[in-house]
């Protein structure tokens, strides 16, 4: 069997475990059936192409500082060019139109929550607009649950510390509001999960009671469709909607609770979207963001790796549009991968090699035939 990958990275994601990481040999005993067929797959890869070309990062020193965090190869010389960059040696005009939409970074969830939450608020009071509290909905058998179905829908959220499958159980939404998709609709028109863009409408359910006029309502019912304006897609304008104005509907997950030891499935209801003035490190991988705050700071009860820092350093395009919000360790660049990952990235580099000889080859074969 022959195929080709083409690959910017072997790092993994954020948040993975090391064992997770196709470049981690199979574990017969341990490894899921999934984790083993993909990793399979990803050893049968005999042409490998790097993409070497930098897109997002167009500062040179930002640029190679990057390339020596993703290899563990971090210089002091490094940390102090990071030193410079914190708020309180490098202030910025946040009332300036570029940094006055400038997003958060933070590895810590309760930060990601509150920041929202307060630049939501904020946005609102600025443009005049009113704050919908969304609930989801939860139903069993198309009805309504029950008090003992709730409780136990409950208990077994916070025994399994769950989150229906990244479905809130609420939502704020606003007209205006930056917003992010968390789940794929529609991958062939770059509705997927990542893709960003602002509410320009929200259609309430037709049962919603009058609203009134206080600046935040708790809706009774989930909203119909939210309009969203996606920054980049490729879907076609839709019939009295503006170009990249897409409808998101309430997307569902299944849920099994036990009641008097009886299983029951429960159909949970909410918007599969979310604020994005403030994005966790794992969040924000593959997005580009013009200013951009970043917290690297050790949460109290977790660290930090050099992938968390990699993920959260290379959003943005270099010093000018990037600012650390606090202070941070130093000891957390200096160290090293795995060496498995060492040992993978130096096979990658090797088949890519292999593969500009094939090509190469193949250039001068056609050119000596013509």
């Amino acid at each position: 069997m022959s195929s080709s990958a083409v690959t910017c990275t072997s790092s993994p994601p954020v948040a993975c475990a090391k064992s997770e990481a196709l470049c981690y040999p199979v574990n017969l005993a341990e490894d899921s059936d999934d984790a083993k067929i993909c990793r399979r797959i990803y050893e049968e890869f005999s042409m490998v192409v790097v993409l070497r070309e930098r897109m997002r990062v167009t500062d040179q020193e930002w640029g190679d500082f990057l390339v020596r965090l993703r290899y563990g190869k971090v210089q002091h010389r490094d940390l102090t060019m990071l030193q410079s960059l914190l708020l309180q040696h490098s202030p910025i005009d946040f009332s300036s139109p570029s940094w006055a939409d400038a997003s958060l970074i933070t590895p810590r969830h309760v930060v990601r929550t509150q920041w929202n939450q307060a630049s939501l608020q904020k946005a609102c009071s600025e443009n005049g607009q009113q704050l919908f509290i969304c609930h989801a909905e939860d139903t069993i058998k198309n009805q309504p649950l029950s008090l003992h179905e709730r409780y136990a829908l409950a208990e077994r959220s916070t025994s399994h510390g769950q989150k229906h499958k990244d479905l809130p159980e609420t939502i704020e939404l606003a007209i205006g509001m930056k917003v992010m998709v968390m789940s794929n609709i529609a991958t062939d028109l770059d509705i997927t999960n990542g893709a960003r863009g602002s509410v320009v409408d929200i259609i309430l359910s037709a049962g919603e009671p009058l609203l009134g006029d206080a600046c935040v309502i708790e809706l009774k019912h989930l909203p119909q469709c939210v309009l969203v304006k996606l920054n980049h897609t490729c879907a076609a304008c839709l019939d009295t909607l503006n170009d990249g104005v897409i409808p998101i509907f309430p997307a569902k997950s299944l849920m099994q609770i036990t009641l008097e030891t009886k299983k029951k499935t429960v159909i949970h209801f909410q918007y599969p979207i979310t604020a994005t003035y403030c994005f966790t490190d794992y969040c924000s991988q593959g997005q580009t963001i013009p200013c951009v705050i970043v917290d690297i700071a050790s949460p109290p009860t977790s660290k930090l790796s050099l992938f968390n820092l990699y993920v959260a350093l290379s959003r943005s395009s270099g010093r000018e549009t990037l600012r650390l919000l606090q202070k941070f360790d130093d000891e957390i660049f200096l160290g090293a991968h795995e060496p498995e990952l060492v040992l993978e990235d130096e096979k990658l580099d090797g088949l890519d090699q292999e593969m500009a000889k094939v090509w190469w080859q193949k250039i001068s074969s056609n050119s000596i035939t013509r």
